[in-house]
Order: structure tokens, then sequence, then C-alpha cells
């Protein structure tokens, strides 16, 4: 017997192979051209799900991945599963009205609110350690570390433990692809 997702990520598989989520906002809408839009929202429900699961909303929204959160929230609309929706939806709009596609500039958005009154200035260079920026920016400013996206990630485990995202992802794709 197939795991549950199997069937949604055997469709979308080969549509979704050439995303390119990794070179910035104009690659990525370059990439996503031909790939129909069904696809292209579970690709995005499955790899945010995963980016979830592994390290938490601030992990998602701190790495390349990021720049599909706004086809996450459709996608998981389309199957259902409107609590995880909500949840990213509302960790979304701490970054404001327009969500930033690029990833440094959610990088520097979120050092803004896990270190509030921090000096922008600090960071002046691209280091590939977030975690090395966090903590030099944390022993400069001697500012307690916020951690805006700990409870929106304890509501999202909350929420898809109650719904299994693959199953949702394979009874959409059997109700609309047959």
């Amino acid at each position: 017997m197939a795991g549950a997702g199997t069937l949604a990520r055997e469709r979308i598989g080969s549509a979704c192979a050439d995303v390119n989520i990794y070179d910035g906002e104009d690659a990525f809408y370059e990439s996503t051209k031909s790939v129909p839009r069904q696809s292209l929202v579970l690709y995005a429900v499955f790899f945010c799900d995963s980016e979830i699961r592994n390290g938490g909303l601030r992990q998602l929204f701190g790495n390349s991945t990021g720049i599909l959160v706004p086809e996450a929230i459709e996608g998981f609309r389309a199957i259902g599963l409107e609590a995880c929706a909500d949840t990213i939806e509302k960790a979304s709009r701490l970054f404001g009205d327009t969500f930033p596609r690029d990833r440094w500039k959610r990088q520097e958005i979120i050092e803004s609110l896990e270190y509030p009154g921090g000096d922008p200035n600090l960071i002046t260079e691209y280091e590939p350690d977030i975690n090395a920026i966090m903590n030099r920016m944390h022993l400069m400013t001697r500012k307690p570390i916020v951690r805006p996206f700990d409870e929106l990630t304890d509501a999202y485990y909350n929420a898809a433990d109650d719904e299994d995202v693959g199953s949702a992802a394979d009874a959409f794709i059997a109700q609309t692809m047959g």
C-alpha cells in the first residue's frame, strides 16, 4: 500500500521539477509560467509542510522555500486544511501587508522581529550561518531574543496533526484530476 501523499506527489512531481526557488523572485516566476496552478500549490504545500515539520515557521520563512508561502496558503485551502492555511497566513502577516518573496528581505525582517530595537547596521554582509548572525546581534545589542514564530508553529503542528497533509492532498487529486 502506498503512503499518504504518494498520488499527489506523483502527479505534481514532473510538473514542478524545474520550479526555481533559489535564484530570486524573477527566476521563480519565470520557472512557474508553464506549471499548472494546481500542481504548483500542492508542491508548495508539501515543500512548506516539510520545512515547518523540520524546523518550524521560522525555518520556512528564513529559507529559500519561503518564496512558496503564498502558494502554500492557497494550496492548504484547496485541500481543505483551513487551520494550516490560517496559521501560515497569520505568521506571514508579521512580514507586512505584502509578503516578501526575497529571502534576504525576509531574514532582515525576522532579525528585526527577534531583536526589536537592535541596530540594523550590525549586519553588513552575507554570512551563511544565520545562527551566527543572530548570536552576534544578541551579544552586541544585549536585547532579549523574541521568538515570534514559536506559538504559531505549535498551532500549525496541532492543526496538521488533526489532518494528514498527504491524505488530504491525495483526496484533492482524486476529486479534481481523477
